[in-house]
């Protein structure tokens, strides 16, 4: 380029005609074949054409060859983004960059074709280079694209543990190695499910509250088969499993074990995250890890401002006097529960410990409803004014009417944000 433009400053040339006329000198000097006038013009015009359907990321890591310039430039957009965050979600630098890029082919054929995006792997000397060809753009399913090249992301890093191999060991053969290992759909499609932030609110509702009524399957399970039909709720599940790993210890080495792992042709099982998560000895252990990980996450407000059915399910539970609860003396000889509606009866001179204890029950709630909208707030309200109306020894008629009220309330609430509409069990 710097050749062009100093003939350009100094002769009046232009890179065009310059290419065009070399590629002229070539054909007539060496291969005796003359070219006119309007021949090079021609050729100088493909040149062009040419270049104009490749475009580069700044980066070096993604080249899109289409014939839309607009697209193009979007699909190199959306393609170093993606890259961007699942670097972020792996903690590892991305393999790609100038000298070692992802090509993403677009064609455009029948407009009333389906699209298509597939990964294609090309094997140069050992090498084994990537490229996404997508067909018929504005026909792609968004999340299949997403999840694709989220695939073809995580197989660079699989293909780049080998890739070191080699400059470590200048010996290091290929012979005798053992293929790399497919990425698990549950890795890849909970990778492309996880960087979308917008839905990883929703996600954790869902699972968390498919967990609390057993429909949600153990992560063995999920490690160790894949479903035969892709659903909501299993990417849904998958995306938790990276949230999950997000928060071990030494992420990006785990992570790195994990690609090494895939390159020598190993499956990450539930075996394998045994052997490499610290304090696993067995698969129940890992099982309880899991598990503990989800019960912490009850404890997270992961739409804030919002009630949800997972928030109201939580709130029913918080709805009863339990004989563990704070206040309770070890004397009162309460082993079951206590419902509300048997509260209606109960004489407070002849129970001294249960105002403290419905006060107790109180803040309890109002703690609850922090953060989880007007409309959960207000249902807590009638219920706190309910527990109060109790403690002060109110007359059963008075009780009788709040807490028609308070169920009145919890009834709505319930219907308008759904619950007991959670998808089917998924075992």
């Amino acid at each position: 380029m710097r050749i062009c433009a100093f003939l350009t400053e100094t002769a009046g040339f232009s890179p065009r005609k310059l290419i065009a006329g070399t590629i002229c000198c070539i054909l007539t000097t060496f291969l005796n074949v003359s070219v006119s006038p309007a021949q090079e013009t021609n050729i100088a015009r493909v040149l062009l054409n040419l270049k104009n359907m490749i475009n580069t990321s700044s980066d070096g890591a993604f080249i899109v060859i289409g014939s839309n310039t607009v697209q193009d430039l979007d699909l190199i957009s959306w393609s170093q983004e993606l890259s961007k965050v699942v670097e972020k979600a792996v903690g590892i630098k991305t393999p790609y960059g100038v000298g070692h890029s992802v090509k993403i082919m677009v064609e455009n054929g029948d407009p009333a074709a389906p699209g298509r995006v597939l990964i294609e792997e090309q094997d140069g000397g050992g090498n084994i280079a990537l490229s996404l060809r997508i067909f018929n753009y504005d026909r792609v399913d968004v999340a299949v694209a997403g999840e694709t090249m989220c695939k073809l992301l995580l197989k660079g890093y699989v293909l780049s543990c080998r890739d070191k191999g080699k400059e470590a060991d200048s010996d290091a053969s290929l012979v005798g190695r053992k293929k790399s290992a497919d990425v698990p759909q549950w890795f890849y499609c909970g990778m492309a499910r996880y960087i979308n932030q917008d839905q990883r609110p929703d996600d954790a509702e869902s699972i968390l509250m498919r967990w609390r009524r057993g429909h949600l399957k153990t992560l063995p399970e999920m490690l160790d088969s894949e479903p035969e039909e892709k659903a909501y709720h299993c990417d849904a599940a998958y995306a938790m499993i990276i949230a999950w790993l997000q928060t071990l210890p030494d992420k990006s080495e785990f992570f790195g074990k994990m690609f090494g792992s895939l390159d020598s042709g190993e499956k990450l099982s539930s075996e394998w995250f045994v052997k490499n998560i610290p304090g696993c000895n067995s698969v129940s252990d890992l099982s309880e890890e899991w598990e503990n990980w989800l019960t912490s996450q009850l404890k997270v407000i992961h739409k804030p401002g919002v009630a949800t059915p997972l928030s109201v399910d939580q709130l029913k539970e918080r709805l009863v006097i339990r004989p563990d609860d704070i206040g309770m003396p070890s004397s009162s000889n309460i082993t079951t529960k206590i419902t509300f509606d048997e509260l209606i009866n109960a004489k407070i001179k002849e129970v001294p410990w249960l105002p403290l204890v419905l006060q107790n029950k109180t803040a309890e709630l109002k703690l609850f409803a922090v953060g989880r909208g007007k409309e959960l707030n207000q249902v807590v309200e009638s219920y706190c004014t309910f527990l109060d109306a109790v403690a002060r020894g109110k007359r059963q008629g008075t009780l009788l009417k709040y807490l028609q009220k308070a169920k009145k309330d919890l009834a709505a609430l319930e219907t308008k944000v759904g619950v007991g509409n959670t998808p089917q069990d998924d075992k």
